[in-house]
């Protein structure tokens, strides 16, 4: 395992700034290390009597434990690999707890450069079946979002929320294809409602075998029309940037629901734009599946949610190979150097009573 150097490192179960923060057990055995973290919090629940999404009343919450389980397959046996993780963490938005961590070996937890996400990074050789097995378990509890109750803005941060990266051109091109040749006029809330419903009227959701959808590149999603969350969202945030309205990426999973535990299928992601000194969420690829949620999904998120990384073009470390990583939520992995795809997913939920 190579040691941190000038990489700026964030490792909770060694490093005495977060042991107020992290009240830590560590077991090795059989190969592996688990980590069990608690932050103070009590046991949450779930709000059994929050009002439904959209209508009045106070704000609903969701409170569950998230399985993030992974095989990293098709290696040859003995095949050194690296790979990084997505950490979910506290935020406004949400309270984590992280439970527990089942790698092969050891493992570090890093600080990425650009976004101050955190990362869990290993390197491991493939077991006899050609295999990298990975367990993180979470306790989370998440809030519902509205327009009035988002998260403060950081003046600092907003230059990278301005700033195009590879997938999300700041491209004046992509604007007036969707919206016509009249430039926007309004500004905040009024010009983010706007390119909302461009965008609304622009997309359909799906997942053609023919087509690049997901890697939410906007120049794709501009041209095909179709894609899935990936796509809607970069697509908003490049029409936002051209017109000087910081917006952001954010990834994670949803939940279904309805459903005391379950099967995640796969990733979900929204944006928000900087208004009045706070974040408003979007959720366009919801709204496209769900028409009478289109209002809502305009400044208000459901809780059924979990956030892991927020922005693109990663800066992980230790840095990867291929550089910069375009967005994290599925494990990212390296083999000889080159990036290895194949992973077969079992993400799952409980939710707590």
């Amino acid at each position: 395992m190579p040691q941190a150097t000038s990489w700026e490192r964030h490792v909770p179960i060694m490093n005495a700034h977060t042991l107020g923060r992290w009240s830590v057990a560590v077991v090795v055995g059989c190969g592996f290390a688990m980590l069990f973290a608690a932050t103070g919090c009590n046991e949450p629940t779930a709000t059994s009597e929050s009002n439904t999404p959209g209508t009045p009343g106070p704000a609903k919450t969701d409170a569950f434990h998230f399985h993030y389980n992974v095989t990293i397959n098709n290696l040859e046996p003995g095949a050194q690999a690296r790979v990084w993780l997505p950490v979910a963490q506290t935020n406004h938005d949400q309270d984590v707890q992280l439970e527990g961590v089942e790698v092969p070996g050891e493992h570090d937890v890093y600080d990425e450069g650009k976004f101050d996400n955190q990362v869990i990074y290993f390197e491991a050789a493939a077991n006899d079946n050609g295999e990298i097995p990975i367990k993180v378990a979470y306790q989370v509890v998440r809030k519902e979002l509205t327009a009035e109750s988002g998260e403060e803005v950081v003046d600092e941060e907003l230059a990278n929320f301005l700033a195009p990266s590879r997938f999300v051109p700041n491209d004046e091109k992509l604007l007036y294809q969707v919206v016509g040749d009249k430039r926007p006029e309004g500004e905040g809330e009024e010009l983010a409602d706007e390119l909302y419903n461009a965008v609304y009227r622009w997309m359909e959701y799906g997942k053609p075998k023919d087509k690049a959808w997901g890697r939410g590149d906007s120049v794709y999603a501009c041209d095909a029309r179709i894609g899935n969350c990936t796509d809607f969202h970069s697509l908003f945030i490049s029409m936002c940037r051209v017109l000087k309205l910081p917006a952001k990426f954010e990834i994670g999973f949803m939940l279904p629901e309805d459903g005391a535990e379950g099967e995640v299928g796969g990733y979900h992601c929204w944006a928000k734009f900087a208004h009045e000194g706070r974040w408003v969420a979007v959720d366009i690829s919801e709204a496209d599946k769900d028409a009478t949620m289109k209002d809502y999904y305009f400044g208000s998120l459901t809780p059924n949610r979990v956030t892991f990384t927020t922005g693109r073009d990663l800066q992980l470390s230790p840095p990867p190979a291929a550089g910069e990583v375009n967005f994290l939520v599925y494990p990212y992995v390296e083999v000889e150097g080159k990036e290895h795809k194949d992973f077969a997913k079992d993400f799952r939920f409980v939710r707590l009573d």
